[in-house]
């Protein structure tokens, strides 16, 4: 949400600070060291956002608005930030929905996902 949140402001009132603490929010957001991936994992290749179904639709929220808003002015983040998202609503889709309903089961929570297109 405050990643969103930013990219609204900037949309709203561009200033240089709002575009840094976005740049630095989507930096950490795709950066396999930082906490949002699972860091017990050791290859890097195989880090992905932990919890990422409780959160997930949030984080790509913010992580969509960013490369929308920031795509011509930092376009070196933008391309990690959309490459991340794919990397890891593949991941979604293949261990994690069932391909037969569509559904994402969590713990206590389902959650629908639209077929993805092959």
């Amino acid at each position: 949400m405050p990643l969103h949140a930013i990219c609204l402001l900037q949309e709203l009132n561009p200033t240089p600070d709002l575009a840094a603490k976005a740049e630095k929010l989507a930096a950490a957001a795709v950066d396999k060291t930082k906490s949002l991936f699972e860091l017990t994992v050791a290859n890097l290749e195989y880090r992905f956002w932990w919890d990422n179904t409780y959160f997930l639709q949030l984080l790509i929220e913010g992580l969509i608005s960013y490369a929308k808003t920031y795509a011509v002015i930092q376009p070196a983040i933008t391309r990690r930030v959309v490459e991340e998202m794919d990397r890891q609503l593949k991941y979604v889709k293949t261990y994690i929905i069932d391909s037969s309903d569509g559904l994402c089961v969590c713990l206590f929570l389902f959650v629908y996902f639209p077929p993805f297109p092959s």
